[in-house]
């Protein structure tokens, strides 16, 4: 309720409404006058907390600390109940800004699937185009064989009426038969060399040296990609060399400050000797401490040089880690890109395998029906032959 009240209020209780009038010499009555308004809408739309006055100049001019306390509580709530208010709509706002995000995704991929389809479609409606018109390029073939297998059976019909009728037209019957026989190599000829199939072979030969093309071009990408993965790993081996150098370096600086250490100790002990026969000596046993002193100095020097050295180390190892995540990271991604491309290339040697196998079995369809055009010809060529044969048996 509370909330819903103070939603109704809005910055513009903070604005200053200076009038055409007004001069700039009296902003401090304009600024009350505008606290004033916004106290008293606040009074209104917050049925809650203490009763006083309203706002007035006097809170300026000369404030009392229990009503500035109160207006600075009343504008402090405000504040804190606006921003929960925003809270509350962020929060209500971030799941349906998700959910439209989720299903954005799914409107795109619903269209990408959409796409496919339709390309699919085109490509079978092309499929389709170029079965129906192989289909009447064969009915179209078929319909010329059978026209003219009845223009020869009309032609030798006429011959034999020819021939029965007249034995002068006899000649002229041979020499039509010899035109015929023209005609038929002629035919066999186009036949066997039609342009059509010369030109889907031609296509089917250039998308097959266009396939090869890409692969020998994957080829030399995979033998680019084998360089740059031999690179990495050459870089990696110079990076673990230098970080065996550094580990042998940093154990060469322990042994050091291992033997400070020990000649600090020994120098101990010798202070430990020789501090029984030097107690009445006290100018030897302080020259005894002073070089003491100084091989603690050097020591601690020692000390914090391997300390420096070791967070030098530290960091560069760190370094180095990094970079072998990086490249470890970059071999990665390029086995990756490897395997794609290996993906690619199985994938183009499945479909020229099964373009060689329809590029074959066409060629064989096509000597079968050649063959058998031919042995069509042959026969009816063979059948005229006899035929003739026998006209001549019986004119002479």
């Amino acid at each position: 309720d509370i909330q819903n009240r103070v939603s109704t209020l809005n910055a513009d209780h903070f604005k200053v409404s200076t009038p055409a009038t007004q001069t700039t010499s009296a902003p401090l009555f304009v600024f009350a006058a505008s606290m004033s308004r916004f106290f008293d809408d606040l009074r209104l739309n917050i049925d809650a907390g203490p009763r006083f006055g309203g706002f007035c100049l006097t809170d300026l001019t000369a404030p009392t600390p229990s009503r500035t306390r109160v207006l600075l509580s009343c504008v402090c709530n405000f504040i804190a109940l606006e921003m929960e208010y925003y809270q509350l709509k962020a929060n209500e706002i971030e799941p349906l800004a998700e959910k439209g995000e989720a299903l954005a995704l799914e409107a795109k991929e619903a269209e990408d699937e959409l796409r496919q389809l339709e390309e699919e479609a085109a490509a079978n409606q092309e499929e389709a185009a170029t079965l129906a018109s192989e289909e009447q390029a064969a009915k179209q073939e078929l319909s010329e064989k059978t026209q003219l297998f009845m223009e020869l059976t009309r032609q030798v019909d006429v011959l034999k009426k020819g021939i029965a009728a007249a034995q002068p037209d006899l000649k002229r019957v041979k020499e039509e038969l010899v035109q015929l026989q023209k005609d038929i190599s002629r035919l066999n000829e186009q036949i066997v060399r039609s342009p059509g199939r010369l030109a889907a072979q031609i296509t089917e030969l250039e998308s097959s040296v266009k396939f090869y093309t890409e692969q020998e071009r994957d080829k030399a990408l995979m033998r680019d990609d084998y360089k740059r993965r031999k690179s990495i790993i050459e870089d990696q081996r110079h990076a673990f060399t230098k970080v065996e150098a550094l580990i042998s370096e940093l154990e060469e600086v322990v042994a050091t400050n291992v033997a400070d250490l020990d000649e600090l100790n020994a120098m101990e002990k010798e202070r430990e000797d020789k501090a029984e026969e030097l107690v009445a000596t006290g100018q030897q046993w302080s020259q005894l401490t002073e070089r003491v002193t100084k091989v603690q100095q050097r020591n601690q020097q020692a000390i914090d040089k391997h300390a420096m050295k070791t967070a030098e180390f530290q960091s560069e190892i760190q370094g180095l880690r990094a970079t072998l995540a990086e490249i470890n990271s970059r071999v990665e991604a390029q086995n990756k890109k490897h395997e794609k491309i290996l993906g690619v290339i199985r994938m183009g040697n499945i479909a020229l395998q099964e373009e060689e196998d329809k590029y074959l079995q066409k060629t064989a369809e096509l000597s079968t029906g050649v063959d058998t055009l031919m042995d069509t010809y042959k026969a009816e060529y063979e059948r005229c032959r006899i035929k003739m044969a026998e006209i001549d048996a019986q004119f002479h």
